[in-house]
């Protein structure tokens, strides 16, 4: 952005394509206008392109690679993430807010899996892994922009995962979990309430918090936490909403920080 900045140059993603022009998002104020098609000269300009305008509205550059500009640290504010569900032949992802869609563009030598957490642009093309996303992510970066961001209804910059919370109950809620839990920062592990305690404890032997569902539990494995897990902190809940359990987990931590 610095040279672009010395050039003089403004930078456009191009959000969509008509038969009369496009309409232009400038990724550095997120400003969206409609440019006639006359303005694009000579060059064959399509949806997701980045394209250079200079003080006069020239058109000086075009980047035909669409993820120059969405795996940047610029498009953060347009990813999503969601979980696999795949259904026949198909591959679909479940965004946070329920929306079932169509995942596009899946690279021909990544296999997925229902249950897997994608980042996706906002036209539902993949961009990567969970993991992979948050490996890569600069975390002095990735604090700078939260701090500007603290006041937007909805920061969609993740924090990187640090931690591991089992909960114990309902699996179906699965995908509910690991998106809400991933908003804030931690890795969720979903285990049957009543599944059998040896499996049970070998699931939860390296997790840093536990949350049981006091609904969905057996008595016997309530009673076994209670007696036998003494170095994990376990958080007892008769909520079983992800939201919920998600601030549930952020308020205990903080108290510990606090203390």
């Amino acid at each position: 952005m610095k040279s672009i900045k010395a050039k003089d140059h403004t930078p456009y993603y191009v959000v969509n394509m008509f038969k009369d022009g496009a309409l232009l998002r400038n990724i550095e104020t997120s400003e969206e206008y409609f440019c006639p098609s006359e303005l694009f000269g000579n060059y064959n300009i399509d949806e997701q392109q980045l394209i250079f305008f200079d003080k006069n509205m020239s058109l000086i550059t075009v980047v035909a690679n669409s993820h120059f500009y969405t795996l940047s640290s610029l498009y953060n504010e347009y990813t999503t993430y969601g979980t696999i569900e795949s259904k026949e032949s198909n591959i679909f992802i479940k965004k946070i807010t329920g929306e079932l869609v169509l995942l596009n563009k899946i690279p021909y030598n990544i296999q997925l899996k229902d249950g897997d957490v994608v980042i996706i642009d906002e036209k539902n093309n993949f961009l990567g892994l969970k993991q992979d996303r948050i490996d890569s992510l600069d975390l002095e970066k990735t604090s700078s922009i939260n701090n500007k961001k603290k006041n937007n209804k909805e920061d969609k910059i993740l924090p990187p995962t640090d931690k591991t919370i089992a909960i114990l109950g309902n699996e179906s809620y699965k995908n509910a979990y690991t998106v809400s839990l991933l908003k804030k920062g931690y890795e969720a592990k979903v285990i049957n309430g009543f599944e059998s305690w040896p499996k049970i404890m070998q699931q939860v032997k390296d997790v840093d918090m536990i949350v049981v569902i006091t609904n969905h539990i057996s008595h016997d494995n309530m009673y076994k936490i209670k007696e036998e897990i003494s170095d994990t902190p376990v958080i007892y809940s008769k909520y079983d909403g992800a939201n919920r359990i998600a601030e549930d987990i952020d308020s205990y931590w903080a108290e510990e920080a606090i203390s």
